[in-house]
């Protein structure tokens, strides 16, 4: 499956000896893709990595046995998105009969960040409006979901900058929704979030990380508790790959706090959440792994960094996003939910905790021999016990497709694909609020057509399935 830039990739290697006797001093190794920047190598101690190359002393093999290692890489933000191409191979001091197969070359493409934002009728004329950033110059295009004209395309980073996140800013007071981007300059390694209004383009604030930081995860704080919308942001200190959180006040661009993280997490997204037993401060989930073995996590902060919970997430799960959902079930606090990749039943997977508490509300397989890309919550349009959540992956027919489920658990409300029968590839999930007079809101689809290039935005109601637009974007 292709990779995102400003993703992770996760390699599974598995050495087995074929016999006829014991292999010693078995050793792996693999010098990681270049524009990779590594993250952990499992299982420690027997996996460990030094300038790049990750090297598994597995030791002495015997027949028949197998040995496997996983190793997560974060694949880095570049004008130029070269393939990855990682070439692993295993020695033994015991003579080798066959030694054609003790290399192994994996070729995986990488495809430019994207995403969508679903705005609420920035340009009055009744319908969604759809954003997404345009790469080059790094633009963002509004278009109007009914009439399919657009409404601005307006630069917001020049040439030589990419993009490392991009988030609806909800208007609050009467105000317009707008659109938080986050990009990196490539020549200098700066990292900025500039927030621009949804109806015409209009600069609203800069937010500046510090030097010598690297973004990895943006979310959007609706209201903090005292009717500000906050950006937090998640980033890793290049100089020691230290994981920190910077906040700031999405109206003035100003830093509101800075916390490090957890001293060998590598966040994979945050997402925010109503505090414990109703405060209205907000916290902060974090989705993260941790550096040196692998585990999973998700922690949940306060503002200024206080801890409030940890949770430990299943091992044999990859976590890709993170989504918020409004306390359904009775638990503490908001819950979190999960999206995975489980590798050894190759499925996607979505687990709802309580933000808080820790409690698990829900385990359930979204979809069989597909790869998760996005995940999103829908105000409850089924009437059941809580919202439903929807996850958007690229199935076993290499199409970009949606699969909706109660967040506390239960069967399939929705599922469908996107795109030609010959395949599609998914770029962004978002919802809109309903504004086509159809049973509920609508789940806003990002995709992209590999036989002709082109991509589109399409629009379905969540209640019933049904095709209410679909949006071109050039």
């Amino acid at each position: 499956e292709p990779v995102m830039a400003g993703g992770v990739q996760v390699y599974e290697l598995t050495v087995s000896n074929l016999g006829p006797g014991l292999a010693q001093a078995v050793v792996l190794t693999d010098p990681l893709p270049v524009g990779t920047i590594p993250v952990y190598a499992a299982p420690a101690p027997a996996c460990s990595e030094m300038g790049g190359v990750v090297t598994c002393d597995i030791g002495d093999l015997p027949s028949g046995d197998s040995f496997t290692a996983e190793i997560m890489v974060y694949v880095g933000l570049s004008e130029m998105l070269a393939p990855l191409d990682n070439l692993a191979s295993v020695t033994s001091d015991t003579d080798d009969p066959d030694t054609g197969n003790n290399d192994v070359m994996e070729m995986t493409e990488v495809t430019p960040m994207s995403a969508v934002a679903a705005l609420a009728d920035v340009d009055s004329t009744g319908f969604t409006d759809v954003a997404v950033p345009l790469t080059g110059s790094l633009e963002v295009l509004v278009k109007d979901a009914g009439t399919l004209a657009t409404v601005h395309q307006t630069e917001v980073f020049p040439d030589g900058w990419v993009l490392a996140g991009f988030e609806k800013r909800p208007g609050m007071g009467g105000a317009k929704d707008g659109v938080a981007v986050m990009a990196v300059e490539v020549a200098t390694g700066f990292a900025e979030v500039r927030v621009v209004t949804g109806d015409t383009g209009g600069l609203v604030s800069t937010s500046v990380l510090p030097a010598g930081f690297l973004p990895v995860a943006m979310t959007v704080i609706p209201d903090d508790g005292t009717m500000r919308t906050l950006i937090a942001v998640a980033a890793m200190r290049l100089t020691d790959l230290l994981g920190h959180v910077f906040v700031f006040d999405s109206a003035d661009g100003s830093l509101q706090s800075a916390f490090r993280l957890h001293p060998v997490a590598w966040p994979i997204d945050l997402t925010a959440v109503s505090s414990f037993a109703g405060d209205p401060l907000a916290e902060l989930s974090i989705l993260f792994v941790n550096k040196l073995n692998g585990f999973k996590r998700l922690q949940t902060k306060q503002l200024d960094g206080t801890l409030v919970n940890l949770v430990n997430l299943p091992s044999t799960q990859i976590p890709t996003a993170s989504e918020t959902v409004p306390n359904c079930c009775g638990m503490a606090a908001d819950e979190v939910a999960v999206l995975g990749w489980a590798q050894a039943a190759d499925e996607v997977r979505v687990r709802t905790v309580d933000a808080d508490g820790g409690g698990l509300v829900s385990d359930s397989r979204y979809a069989l021999f597909a790869a998760p890309a996005g995940l999103a919550r829908v105000p409850n349009v089924a009437g059941s016990s809580a919202d439903e959540l929807v996850a958007l992956y690229r199935n076993v027919a290499d199409r970009a497709a949606v699969r909706m489920r109660d967040a506390a658990g239960g069967p399939t409300l929705l599922v469908t694909g996107f795109g030609p029968a010959g395949g599609s590839v998914p770029l962004g999930l978002a919802v809109a609020p309903n504004s086509f007079d159809t049973a509920a809101d609508e789940l806003t689809v990002y995709w992209l057509d590999p036989v002709s290039g082109d991509t589109f935005v399409t629009l379905i109601d969540a209640g019933s399935g049904s095709v209410v637009s679909v949006v071109p974007i050039p």
